[in-house]
């Protein structure tokens, strides 16, 4: 088998597992340009035949990715997490009823909207 790639990357002066983590991110995480993590996010919609609950874990999954690398980036994650489940929605009625909920509740946070539109 040969010795792996990551083995050359360490000099052997790392002295933490934060360090080594470091190192493996830097060699093996994500490269894509945050600005095509950030069109991924916005441009997310439902899927025909897909549920609120996956869509809604695919939009979190989206925006920690995108925070994981820049955490200043999206200043209110959650505000904007609801503005996205919103606008994503698929069923015509059903997004302007979570509108009006978002609206009327300021204090709603992320997962009771996502509960709401799934009730």
């Amino acid at each position: 088998m040969g010795v792996p790639k990551v083995k050359f990357m360490l000099n052997g002066k790392e002295k933490s597992v934060n360090e080594i983590f470091d190192a493996l991110d830097e060699t093996y995480g994500d490269k894509l340009p945050i600005g095509s993590r950030l069109k991924e996010f916005y441009d997310r919609k439902q899927m025909p035949g897909e549920t609120i609950r996956s869509y809604a874990y695919d939009l979190q999954e989206k925006l920690s990715i995108i925070q994981s690398r820049e955490p200043s980036r999206v200043p209110d994650p959650d505000g904007v997490l609801k503005e996205q489940l919103v606008l994503g929605l698929k069923d015509d009625s059903l997004r302007r009823e979570m509108k009006m909920r978002v609206k009327a509740e300021k204090d709603l946070t992320f997962i009771q909207l996502m509960q709401e539109a799934i009730t």
